[in-house]
């Protein structure tokens, strides 16, 4: 390999400073998926439990497996009427 040339002092600043820049960015993207990951884990754990919870409030209630069932904001439940 042969010398072809050298950077300025600034270029080679510039090229320092982006080289960090980018470093700096995949190291929070790291950390970003790292925090996405987690939030899976709760959102699916919380999905889970409120599975869990629905399906005791129709044994609870006597709504059959396989009738569809809505709950109002107040808490009120309805089942869907058959065609």
């Amino acid at each position: 390999m042969s010398v072809a040339g050298d950077l300025t002092l600034s270029e080679l600043r510039e090229l320092e400073r982006l080289r960090k820049q980018r470093d700096l960015a995949c190291l929070r993207i790291g950390e970003l998926e790292l925090e996405k990951a987690q939030l899976l884990l709760v959102a699916q754990s919380a999905t889970i439990a409120s599975e869990a919870l629905m399906f005791q409030v129709a044994s609870r209630i006597g709504i059959p497996q396989g009738v569809a069932w809505t709950i109002t904001p107040d808490g009120v439940v309805h089942t869907q009427d058959e065609p």
